[in-house]
């Protein structure tokens, strides 16, 4: 009977610690990207919290001297906040894509970039990195 009922309470409520996963992928610097896709995923800097770039990030490429982060960005509003819980489909629904490029060695990030701009600067600083389109 115990079992049972112990089965029953997982069927209800799911396994503890299964809910709000969130993983982290080491890139380079102790830089990192946090989260799952749904989870409204960001890169940042370990151990400061200043240095970021906010979610959704939707794509990542580095090597060992540039991050280049495409991101969906969206504003939501005070009745979006209140009517949806998954703010997820949302912003990806409604955002706007924006590109974002972290200089490793120094610590700056440059962003949000339209992509005119976000070409523009990797081809002055000769960043070989790109996205398949």
């Amino acid at each position: 009977m115990k079992k049972l009922l112990i089965i029953f309470l997982l069927a209800l409520y799911g396994c503890p610690g299964a809910i709000n996963v969130i993983s982290e992928v080491e890139l380079t610097n102790n830089y990192i990207y946090v989260g799952d896709v749904r989870d409204l995923p960001i890169i940042k800097k370990k151990n400061k919290e200043s240095l970021y770039v906010p979610p959704i990030v939707k794509d990542y490429k580095f090597n060992d001297n540039y991050i280049i982060i495409k991101q969906v960005q969206y504003s939501l509003t005070e009745e979006e906040m209140k009517e949806y819980f998954d703010y997820y489909d949302l912003i990806m629904e409604k955002g706007e894509l924006k590109y974002w490029i972290i200089f490793v060695k120094s610590d700056s990030i440059v962003g949000p970039l339209d992509n005119e701009k976000f070409l523009s600067i990797s081809k002055e600083h000769n960043i070989s990195l790109s996205f398949e389109e």
